[in-house]
């Protein structure tokens, strides 16, 4: 009774001590960000109603494109976005908001924003935010990977003992 006491005493250890090392290797942090690896604030008018720019992501993963009409002087009457790459369409926004899309690292990105401002007295203009940002893991999935790696120690070590 003593022996298998002492059994469990130590592989709590040993389980602890695992998990405390292993957390580090991956990756984990309490606070995981998201990337902006694209980010405007510009203005629309009614003689110059596109804007064309490109953009490299750091990192193979998903990213979240996001378009914002902020209704200065007044909202847009139209507001559309599209992110593609040379091959293939990632995003179509038909109006303010954000859509998920997969990247690759390396690979050029063009973002295309338009729109149709809406009338303020006699100036037509609008200003937009267009934002591309890396989708941060959960903090879920790394506690999910530390209690794997815990899972395995305990069945190694009973296996062991067995």
């Amino acid at each position: 009774m003593i022996k298998d006491l002492n059994f469990k005493k130590a592989s709590m250890r040993k389980l602890i001590i695992g998990a405390a090392l292993a957390l580090p290797l991956l990756g984990f942090s309490s606070a995981q960000a998201a990337t902006v690896e694209f980010e405007t604030v510009s203005f629309l008018s009614s003689e110059s109603n596109i804007f064309n720019d490109t953009f490299t992501v750091s990192a193979d993963g998903v990213y979240t494109a996001t378009l914002t009409d902020f209704e200065f002087p007044t909202e847009f009457n139209l507001l559309i976005m599209s992110v593609a790459s040379a091959t293939e369409s990632k995003v179509q926004l038909f109006a303010p908001g954000q859509s998920n899309f997969s990247a690759e690292a390396g690979t050029t990105y063009f973002i295309n924003v338009a729109g149709d401002p809406g009338n303020f007295g006699s100036l037509n203009l609008g200003q937009f935010g267009a934002e591309i940002a890396a989708v941060p893991v959960p903090a879920a999935v790394w506690l999910l990977g530390s209690a794997l790696v815990g899972l395995v120690s305990v069945s190694r070590a009973r296996a062991h003992h067995a």
